[in-house]
């Protein structure tokens, strides 16, 4: 009976994943009534990466009309499985939301959870909340670390407009720091990128400064 059964998994996960990709395709070709065709099924069944892209679309108004309140609920459905990329879009739609106040914690909840993955719009839009004091209390040395995390990665991940841009407002944070703050901010940013535990490590470093 095991046998059966693992084969039977392994043709669902074969099926799930032959849709993905199908609605994954068509949306890359700006197909979204065959991309949404695969995508719901998919998404209803609790596929993260389907719920994501639904979210997506929604958001988007792409073959459909634009729907914050069902982007906002397949985005969560996503984001809740861990998905950096729904958990990103996330924060960033609380944090756009016209009657949002900024210090909404949702806005703050979400990037912190994608940016504790490595996803850079989460850094880097968490780092603009320190620098602002929104949400958190202002602290230019958080801010300076987040910053520099982002502006460190390779050039591949930022373009170069996008990174003259942060480094330009990565220097003004740096300017308001000490010249301690300054020495323990680039011990810290070092850390971080040769920690083994980046997550934990950033976590901690988070909690300490909320």
């Amino acid at each position: 009976m095991k046998k059966y059964l693992c084969v039977l998994l392994l043709s669902i996960n074969t099926f799930t994943y032959a849709n993905l990709n199908e609605g994954i395709a068509a949306y890359d070709q700006a197909d979204y009534s065959t991309a949404l065709m695969q995508f719901r099924p998919l998404a209803e069944q609790g596929n993260a990466k389907a719920q994501y892209h639904l979210g997506v679309m929604y958001h988007n108004g792409q073959g459909m009309i634009p729907n914050e309140t069902q982007a906002i609920y397949w985005l969560k459905k996503a984001a809740e499985q861990d998905d950096v990329l729904a958990q990103s879009l996330l924060g960033i739609i609380y944090h756009n939301q016209r009657h949002s106040t900024k210090d909404d914690p949702q806005i703050l909840y979400w990037y912190k959870k994608a940016a504790l993955q490595g996803d850079i719009d989460a850094q880097y839009n968490l780092a603009w909340m320190y620098k602002k004091g929104q949400g958190v209390t202002q602290n230019y040395k958080i801010a300076y670390i987040l910053m520099a995390l982002v502006t460190q990665r390779p050039v591949i991940e930022l373009t170069p407009d996008d990174r003259k841009i942060m480094l330009k407002n990565q220097n003004e944070v740096f300017n308001q720091l000490s010249p301690n703050d300054r020495t323990d901010a680039e011990h810290i940013i070092q850390q971080l990128e040769k920690s083994k535990n980046f997550a934990v490590d950033l976590q901690h470093l988070l909690d300490t400064h909320p």
